[in-house]
């Protein structure tokens, strides 16, 4: 018989930048629950691939005990882990704090609530990242319009620009080379 898995290794299968676009453009066709969640995953395996390249090659169990059930298992301990670690500077720090209580909102109520409940539609016009003029390859790559206006608009915006900005910054990291904040916080921070 196989081992018993977790469900956890499931949502850590890595996608690539192909798949990422193809979630990105189901989010018309999406419930507000569901594209919270999906945006939240894919900031959150960025933060983990932020956080994994500054950390000496972990064996399968390592990873496990860290990412999986441990201490980095949880969004917020990646936030605060990968702002530790200097992937990000205070301003990108609140952004992400910001996105995750919006991400616990939708995750943990046990009504129904949208984007266009009050205080989730305030937290979204909140955001940072609206007022960042983007590159135009964003639009481009993603089919996703960057200006919309509503708070669904402007949370995806946040979090499709967060999550291409960090993943700019995936470099490994090279004590003897390393001599700046890095690419992230020279675009947002």
């Amino acid at each position: 018989m196989a081992p018993h898995r977790s469900l956890r290794h499931l949502t850590r299968k890595p996608i690539g930048f192909l798949e990422y676009r193809k979630l990105i453009s189901q989010i018309p066709n999406m419930t507000d629950q569901s594209v919270v969640l999906m945006c939240t995953a894919m900031l959150e395996r960025t933060l983990e691939k932020n956080i994994r390249l500054r950390l000496r090659r972990l064996t399968k169990k390592e990873h496990s005990e860290l990412f999986i059930r441990g201490p980095l298992s949880s969004f917020a301990a990646q936030i605060r882990m990968a702002h530790a670690l200097s992937r990000f500077g205070p301003k990108t720090f609140a952004e992400l704090e910001t996105i995750r209580e919006i991400r616990n909102a939708f995750a943990h109520a046990t009504h129904p609530i949208t984007f266009t409940t009050k205080r989730v539609a305030e937290r979204c016009r909140s955001l940072r990242m609206n007022n960042v003029t983007y590159p135009p390859m964003l639009e481009h790559l993603f089919q996703l319009p960057l200006s919309g206006a509503s708070p669904r608009d402007q949370f995806v915006r946040a979090c499709v620009v967060l999550w291409f900005t960090l993943s700019l910054d995936t470099r490994p990291w090279r004590p003897k080379r390393y001599t700046g904040p890095g690419v992230l916080q020279k675009i947002i921070a």
